[in-house]
């Protein structure tokens, strides 16, 4: 004898359907979540790294600033950008090859970290 409830199988699928709704009103990438495939989370990645973190950074940075009154506070994600080396990469290959000095580029394609 089944104890429980037994749902039908189209709650599963609504209820997929809300959580990508959710994740996609949050600012997520649904395949961030979803994905399989290692290019397509690279890239779902940047999206949510400079589509959604960084411009909230943004608001909490100038609220904190005005809050803690420290008007030179930064907030820095440099570390969340290891998993686009690649593509940071072919970015310095491709100015370099255009005639960019190698440490102009080197710094404008994110391969210089500060210390």
């Amino acid at each position: 004898m089944r104890v429980g409830p037994e749902p039908p199988e189209i709650l599963s699928a609504q209820r997929s359907d809300v959580g990508r709704s959710v994740l996609a009103a949050c600012g997520v990438p649904v395949e961030l979540v979803e994905s399989k495939s290692g290019n397509a989370d690279r890239e779902s990645w940047r999206r949510f790294l400079f589509g959604s973190i960084a411009p909230l950074a943004a608001l909490v940075v100038e609220e904190l600033r005005r809050k803690l009154e420290v008007p030179d506070l930064s907030l820095s994600f440099k570390e969340l950008r290891a998993s686009d080396l690649a593509g940071r990469a072919r970015a310095f290959q491709s100015m370099v090859a255009s005639g960019m000095e190698s440490g102009k580029a080197a710094a404008l394609s994110g391969l210089v970290m500060e210390g």
